[in-house]
């Protein structure tokens, strides 16, 4: 996810709005409509429908288009709205900040004293208890107050490992909507409106070619188009469908993994009985370790992510962990070690590369 800047607005006619994307920008099809619906009714309704509002989706689906949106969409139709827009990485901070300058009354009061708080990558406070008790707090006394929650994060609640279960009922308790990758249709008006923004025309063969190849977030159909119009610009030659092919080839190749690595953890997940979110945990019993050893070599080996992505999209962990846990299962594959689990239905016993093979052919339907 992008960086998140920390913007607030109290009422005054010296302050604007320093968030760049609006609901207005905000490509909308089947993949994401119901949660575009949902921040339109923040926005609309004096009185909140649902607090709060849960968005969850993959890296570049629009989550952070749709907070920004909210807030600027607030601003404008209701300006005295008290709204505070930052990222659960700086709440997180500023917590442990205002902890040893002794300023958390004034921490207290700046949080919760809101109309509207919007927090994006919620899961940042996964592992994180005094923070996550710290800010239960605050959704509490907002949500009392009658005031508007609005946040998202890469995963549904229950699937955000080391999340308290009173933080998930909360989150649970309002209106929890998923993004999806965009559909063709959506991918072509995406791409149309970023060329639209750049004042640049692209000839419809080149949008439907770069919507037909990159098919899982929108960044990458920004970054195609981007290094399309640059090339053209340097080369002083008009964008065409040959231009496109020769041009983007690399580019399509890097963002096309052969599986996701959502679809990766549901097959692991599946296959050792347990959840996703225990993938994520820090969970170490046996069968959980040898999950998400499976889960991170899986990742590794089909697609282009790094360790480092890897480990902070299972959980916030570092890229040595993952490294180590690649190790230990080419380890056990070269010795084609036998494996032993708790499943659902008791105990369970499989070599390693059975272990690989089955989980592979899932992957491959």
């Amino acid at each position: 996810t992008i960086p998140v800047q920390q913007v607030s607005h109290r009422p005054s006619p010296l302050l604007s709005t320093k968030l760049k994307l609006t609901l207005d920008t905000f490509v909308v099809g089947p993949s994401n409509e119901l949660a575009y619906n949902a921040a339109k009714a923040i926005v609309n309704e004096q009185q909140s429908p649902f607090n709060p509002l849960f968005i969850h989706g993959g890296y570049g689906l629009g989550k952070t288009h749709l907070l920004q949106g909210i807030c600027n969409a607030v601003c404008k139709t209701r300006p005295h709205t008290n709204w505070l827009y930052l990222s659960a990485e700086d709440f997180a901070n500023q917590f442990v900040l205002a902890l040893k300058t002794k300023k958390l009354e004034a921490f207290r009061r700046r949080m919760r004293q809101t109309d509207l708080l919007v927090i994006d990558d919620i899961h940042f406070l996964a592992s994180k208890p005094s923070t996550q008790e710290e800010f239960l707090h605050t959704f509490n006394t907002i949500d009392l107050a009658g005031k508007q929650v609005v946040l998202a994060s890469d995963a549904h609640p229950k699937m955000i490992g080391q999340l308290s279960e009173k933080l998930v009922s909360r989150f649970i308790s309002g209106m929890v909507v998923k993004i999806e990758s965009p559909d063709f249709a959506t991918r072509c008006r995406i791409c149309q409106q970023y060329a639209a923004s750049l004042s640049k025309h692209i000839p419809e063969n080149v949008i439907r070619y770069i919507a037909e190849n990159l098919q899982t977030n929108v960044r990458e159909l920004q970054g195609a188009l981007l290094k399309l119009i640059a090339y053209s610009a340097l080369q002083n030659q008009k964008i065409n469908l040959s231009m496109a092919q020769t041009v983007l080839a690399e580019h399509l190749e890097r963002c096309d993994p052969i599986v996701h690595i959502s679809d990766i953890e549901s097959a692991v997940a599946t296959y050792f009985g347990i959840t996703v979110g225990q993938i994520h945990s820090c969970k170490k019993d046996r069968t959980v370790a040898l999950a998400r050893h499976f889960s991170m070599y899986l990742t590794r080996k089909h697609t282009k992510m790094s360790s480092s992505q890897i480990g902070k999209l299972c959980g916030n962990k570092n890229h040595a962990t993952v490294l180590l846990a690649c190790r230990k299962v080419e380890e056990l594959l070269k010795q084609n070690a036998e494996l032993h689990w708790q499943g659902p239905t008791g105990n369970r016993v499989a070599k390693a590369r059975t272990i690989l093979s089955d989980l592979e052919k899932t992957l491959s339907r």
